[in-house]
């Protein structure tokens, strides 16, 4: 695959391995299977790290470095690619897309109801959709805003900066949009959209609260979505007008995000310094 996640390796007895690998269970292979993993994507090099003991003295410095990083990702010039790709140009940016018909990028031409659209809103067996950057993805639901928030409440605490709770607090509505808006992505009313939401959702929690003990049941869901999939390049649900209303309604949810977030980072802003 084109995106390769860190692994934590527990015990190993030479031959076989246990490795944390973001689900709340440990998973157990052979160090043979492990290692051809470990080789698939040439550019890592087989890249090995050991953790040490957290230094905690340079906690504090490392909490502030964080925040500072993560309005600047909001605000300034990202650290690589075009401008509108980062922050709040990126929402001002993907909110014309999804209604701007005249756009060649528009959703509406790279996206016409049909596989495609599926394959934006639900992924496919080698790409990711909205849904899943959204909600599961990252390291928590909601685009890791909640998590996000959470961080701020312990930096409360760390940096001896109880205005940082304001911000928490709008990260925290924001959280709630963003839920909103994977759930206007894969509508329950419309079954195909709806049920693929479910087992993509299904299957994300499985692996994290069951981990190598569900494997049967995610693979009946892989199954099942794979159905799906054909199921929407033959029969898709929606008309081109229900899918221009489907991506109105994310836009409005979208803009909604970026005002709160707005607030979010100018409270940060003036709690930061």
């Amino acid at each position: 695959m084109w995106g390769m996640m860190p692994i934590l390796a527990l015990e190993t007895d030479g031959k076989s391995v246990a490795v944390a690998d973001r689900s709340s269970q440990p998973f157990h292979l052979s160090m043979a299977d492990l290692t051809v993993a470990r080789g698939r994507v040439k550019d890592e090099k087989y890249r090995l790290l050991t953790l040490d003991v957290p230094q905690t003295a340079k906690l504090a410095g490392a909490v502030h470095k964080g925040i500072c990083q993560a309005i600047s990702l909001f605000t300034e010039v990202p650290p690589r690619g075009a401008r509108d790709n980062f922050g709040f140009a990126a929402y001002d940016k993907l909110a014309e897309l999804l209604v701007n018909t005249r756009n060649k990028q528009s959703w509406e031409r790279f996206f016409a109801p049909g596989i495609r659209l599926y394959h934006a809103l639900a992924g496919s067996p080698v790409q990711p959709g909205a849904y899943h950057w959204v909600n599961t993805w990252g390291s928590a639901d909601g685009a890791d805003r909640g998590l996000y928030a959470a961080f701020l409440l312990e930096a409360v605490q760390i940096l001896k900066k109880p205005s940082l709770k304001e911000s928490a607090d709008k990260f925290r509505e924001s959280h709630k949009l963003w839920l909103a808006f994977a759930d206007a992505l894969l509508p329950d009313d419309i079954p195909l959209l709806g049920e693929s939401k479910k087992l993509i959702q299904r299957r994300h929690d499985l692996f994290i609260g069951e981990g190598e003990s569900a494997l049967s049941e995610i693979k009946q869901i892989n199954r099942r979505l794979d159905e799906l999939l054909m199921q929407s390049q033959k029969d898709f649900p929606l008309s081109n007008a229900q899918a221009a209303e489907l991506r109105s309604n994310l836009r409005d949810i979208l803009l909604k995000i970026k005002t709160v977030e707005g607030q979010a980072i100018d409270l940060l802003q003036r709690a930061i310094v």
